[in-house]
């Protein structure tokens, strides 16, 4: 059964000034077929267009997707609220490199199009839940589309995480850091730190340390079933924790960054006419 689409919440990156322009863009289209447009009311009375505004309520809760307007962080902020509403996001790109914002401005028209025809696919995506704890207290929790990063911050000393999986030690790091990250974000912070590419769909989890002190360390990758603890051992230096670059807190000596499976998941809204390789392909200029 296909979902009809007849009420969309539009996010815009207003620190990108195309954005304004292809919102216009997207109304245009769009109010040819009779679909409603959402905006957060200060958006909208900040580009003047107070017509499309709604209370958060509406913008959150009676949408059937979400059109996130801006680069790869535009998206995954929007990911963080919609997932846990079950509203599917389709990412227009008008950012840097774009890998999760895959629709071109140049691709409204023929998108709106799509979404009213029902051509489209919807993919699940898996997301990570991390909890800060320290003794039997739970400090902090958050949700993360891409990764969960331990790392050094402005400290300029190796740190030294510890690992267990499933409760099981699997070794002691010294380096800059630790990311645990989706298949969605082994494109992302984790390739950087040569990580492997892992298809989206893929029920695991990458385990990758950020500039390791030694030769022998290696990316592990786990079932999402698996628990995965990193414990902070460094004494007297303060450190992070990031959520997908957007999120943040520090970390400190015997704290435990506790990282599952969450429950949520993103559903994403996929071109019918590119598969994850052609995006690989255009993107990263990976092979030809």
């Amino acid at each position: 059964m296909k979902r009809e689409i007849k009420n969309i919440s539009v996010i815009l990156n207003l620190t990108k000034p195309q954005s304004i322009e292809v919102f216009n863009q997207i109304i245009k289209e769009g109010e040819k077929y009779g679909l409603n447009f959402f905006l957060q009311k200060d958006i909208a009375n900040q580009i003047g267009v107070t017509g499309y505004g709604v209370s958060d309520s509406r913008f959150k809760n009676e949408c059937d997707m979400v059109l996130a307007v801006g680069g790869d962080g535009t998206f995954i902020n929007a990911a963080h609220h919609f997932s846990k509403v079950d509203v599917p996001l389709l990412g227009v790109h008008i950012g840097g490199l774009g890998f999760l914002t895959e629709i071109k401005a140049s691709e409204i028209s023929e998108t709106i199009k799509n979404i009213v025809d029902g051509n489209f696919i919807i993919e699940e995506r898996l997301m990570l839940e991390a909890k800060v704890i320290n003794g039997k207290k739970v400090r902090a929790s958050y949700i993360g589309l891409n990764e969960i990063v331990v790392h050094k911050g402005s400290f300029t000393r190796i740190i030294k995480l510890s690992a267990y999986i499933n409760k099981q030690y699997v070794g002691t790091f010294e380096g800059d850091g630790m990311i645990v990250s989706t298949p969605t974000g082994s494109t992302g912070y984790s390739l950087s730190a040569d990580g492997p590419i892992v298809v989206p769909g893929m029920d695991v989890f990458i385990i990758n340390t950020i500039c390791p002190h030694t030769f022998g360390v290696r990316p592990i990758v786990v079932s999402s079933s698996s628990l995965i603890d990193i414990i902070v051992t460094n004494d007297n230096c303060k450190m992070s924790l990031g959520i997908d670059g957007i999120h943040g807190i520090e970390i400190f000596k015997d704290d435990v960054v506790s990282i599952t499976k969450s429950k949520y998941k993103t559903k994403l809204i996929k071109s019918p006419k590119r598969n994850f390789f052609d995006i690989l392909r255009e993107k990263f200029e990976w092979v030809k």
